[in-house]
C-alpha cells in the first residue's frame, strides 16, 4: 500500500511540475517574442526622457516641441521632485497612423511625500514620423 501511494504522489508531482514548466515556457515565449512597434517605442522613449528630466528630449518627440518644452519645464521646475518614474502601462495601436497610451507616473518628493497618477495620450504618424500629440 505504501508503494502504490508513493507512485500516485510521484505521478501527481510530476504532472504538476510539467504543467508549471509548460505554463512558464509559454508565458516566457510570449513575452520574449512580443515586438514593439515604432509608435509604442516612441512612447517608451518619451517616458524614459521624462524619467531623466530630459525636457528637450521629451518635447522633441511631440507634435509641438516648443509648447511641450515650456509645459514640461514648468512641471519639473514647479514640482522639484527628488525623482520621477514614468511607465507605459497601456499601448493600443488604433490603426496604421495612430495609437493610444496610458502613462503611470510616480513622483517622489522625499520625507514620505509622493504623488502617483495616470495620464492618457495619443500618438500619430505625421510627415516627420511618429509623434506624441501635443
Amino acid at each position: 500500500m505504501g508503494l502504490r501511494t508513493s507512485r500516485r504522489v510521484g505521478s501527481k508531482c510530476a504532472t504538476a511540475l510539467t504543467a508549471v514548466a509548460s505554463m512558464t515556457f509559454a508565458l516566457t515565449s510570449c513575452a520574449l517574442g512580443e515586438e514593439v512597434g515604432p509608435a509604442q517605442a516612441l512612447v517608451e522613449h518619451f517616458a524614459e526622457a521624462l524619467d531623466s528630466n530630459d525636457v528637450e528630449g521629451a518635447s522633441s518627440l511631440t507634435s509641438y516641441p516648443n509648447a511641450a518644452s515650456a509645459t514640461i519645464s514648468q512641471i519639473f521646475d514647479g514640482l522639484q521632485a527628488k525623482s520621477v518614474d514614468y511607465k507605459v502601462s497601456q499601448f493600443i495601436d488604433l490603426d496604421d497612423a495612430s495609437g493610444f497610451f496610458t502613462l503611470d507616473a510616480a513622483w517622489d518628493f522625499g520625507e514620505n511625500r509622493s504623488w502617483s497618477y495616470s495620464s492618457q495620450g495619443s500618438v500619430r504618424k505625421l510627415a516627420t514620423g511618429w509623434r506624441i500629440s501635443w
